[in-house]
């Protein structure tokens, strides 16, 4: 959503407030519609408006976010929960299936 807002912008320049209003509207939207919660997602995707960088770097953030995201799972799945990195790996893959 916020890279859709950010080409949007490309294309006819708003003020951050309205940009801002549009993201907390769709994340809003969305979030809900997906019965999904995710405290973050909100201030994740204003940073993507209000930081002004290039497509590039975009995804360059999305991607290390990815990344981050991964590596924090697996520290909790396996030093919180005890559960080895076989395990993990299981779980993982079973709840990436879900997903799609």
């Amino acid at each position: 959503i916020s890279l859709l807002i950010y080409f949007l912008n490309l294309a006819i320049p708003l003020p951050n407030s309205i940009n801002i209003s549009i993201l907390v509207f769709f994340v809003s939207l969305f979030l809900f519609l997906l019965n999904a919660v995710h405290p973050p997602a909100i201030s994740a995707s204003i940073s993507f408006i209000i930081g002004k960088q290039s497509a590039i770097e975009l995804l360059y953030l999305f991607l290390g976010v990815i990344f981050l995201l991964v590596i924090v799972r697996f520290l909790a799945y396996t030093f919180s929960q005890h559960l080895p990195i076989k395990e993990f790996r299981d779980e993982f893959k079973s709840e990436f299936k879900k997903i799609f």
